[in-house]
C-alpha cells in the first residue's frame, strides 16, 4: 500500500522490482465499453466510462516501461484507440481512454474480436484483455470467444462489470 507515496520514498527497500530479468513481458489491453448506456451513473457523480476511465488510468500507472498496452472501445463495432505501444509514455496512453465519449449501441462481440486481431499478434509472455462494461449487450457466443482467446493464443481475461443489474454471462467470460 505505499507504491507512489511519501512513504515509499522514505523506506529502505523498493516496493517495485527494478530487475527486469526476473519480470515476464507483459501485453495488457483495455477494452472499454462507451455505449450509451455507460452514460448512466450509478452514484450520481460519475458517469460508468469515467468510471471505466479512471480505472484504466490507475492500472496503466502500475505497469512497467517494458510492458505492452493498448486501449480499445466498442459501441456497435470496435475500435482501436491507443496501438501497441511499449509503456514509455504514460500520459499519452491515459488521454486517448480519457478522450472517449458515449453513444450509440453495445455490441461486445465486435469489441474482443478488434481486440483479438491486435493482441493474437504481440509477442510477450503474457497476453490479456480487461473488458470493462456495463453488460447490455447479447451474450451470443462471448463465452466460447474468451476460451478460444486463451486456447489459441493464450490470451487471459478479466471482466470488470460497472454499472448495477450485470448479467451472468460476464462471470462466466
Amino acid at each position: 500500500g505505499y507504491y507512489q507515496t511519501a512513504i515509499e520514498e522514505m523506506l529502505p527497500v523498493e516496493t517495485q522490482i527494478r530487475d527486469q530479468q526476473r519480470l515476464p513481458s507483459l501485453t495488457i489491453a483495455y477494452l472499454l465499453d462507451r455505449s450509451g448506456s455507460m452514460g448512466a451513473s450509478s452514484d450520481g457523480i460519475f458517469t460508468n466510462l469515467q468510471l471505466a476511465q479512471r480505472a484504466v488510468n490507475l492500472s496503466i500507472d502500475f505497469l512497467q516501461p517494458t510492458d505492452r498496452a493498448a486501449i480499445l472501445t466498442f459501441q456497435s463495432n470496435g475500435a482501436l484507440v491507443a496501438p501497441f505501444q511499449d509503456v514509455l509514455d504514460r500520459r499519452t496512453l491515459q488521454a486517448a481512454g480519457n478522450s472517449l465519449g458515449t453513444g450509440g449501441g453495445t455490441d461486445i462481440l465486435a469489441g474482443v474480436g478488434t481486440a483479438e486481431a491486435y493482441i493474437a499478434l504481440e509477442q510477450t509472455d503474457r497476453q490479456h484483455l480487461i473488458l470493462i462494461t456495463d453488460g447490455g449487450a447479447s451474450p451470443t457466443r462471448l463465452v466460447q470467444t474468451s476460451e478460444r482467446l486463451f486456447t489459441d493464443y493464450g490470451v487471459t481475461l478479466s471482466v470488470i462489470a460497472i454499472g448495477t443489474n450485470h448479467p451472468g454471462f460476464l462471470s462466466q467470460m
